[in-house]
């Protein structure tokens, strides 16, 4: 039986959007899944002023700019409990996003195949919607099923 995974050996983690004030809105960084067959995307959620929630989306964009991009319908599966580990049932977002809580432990997984995105579109790039209220949140891409692993990945954001 296995022990269970070790993401920094069976996986690529990258820090998409390092904790900000989304008061404005924010723009992560464009990452790739040219290597990979599966994305999982973790967006966290500070709390805010006014209990504002904010608009996620996800863009699926032909190269790094990126030159070219539309946004995606997705899965996702979210924590609104003050509990920080009950996850609701699968959910799915049409292209115009998903909300997320802005109050502390709410969080979303969106879960993305590659196989999802439409060919020539092989990287992702995700948008918060400015919640009209000092909100911090970050964002972190588990990237796995990699095509050719090795004990140090490539990075997938250049």
């Amino acid at each position: 039986m296995k022990a269970g995974i070790n993401l920094a050996e069976e996986g690529h983690v990258v820090n998409i959007l390092p904790s900000q004030n989304v008061d404005g809105g924010a723009v992560s960084d464009v990452f790739t899944l040219e290597d990979y067959a599966h994305a999982s995307i973790i967006v966290r959620t500070g709390g805010n002023t006014v209990g504002a929630s904010v608009r996620v989306t996800v863009d699926e964009c032909d190269d790094f700019t990126p030159t070219n991009s539309t946004p995606i319908a997705f899965g996702y599966y979210r924590e609104r409990t003050t509990t920080g580990d009950t996850l609701e049932a699968r959910g799915t977002a049409t292209a115009a996003g998903l909300r997320v809580g802005a109050t502390v432990s709410q969080f979303a997984v969106i879960e993305i195949d590659d196989s999802e995105l439409t060919d020539g579109y092989p990287s992702l790039q995700v948008t918060v919607e400015d919640p009209g209220a000092v909100t911090y949140v970050d964002i972190i891409a588990i990237l796995s099923g990699a095509r050719y692993q090795k004990a140090t990945t490539k990075t997938a954001i250049v």
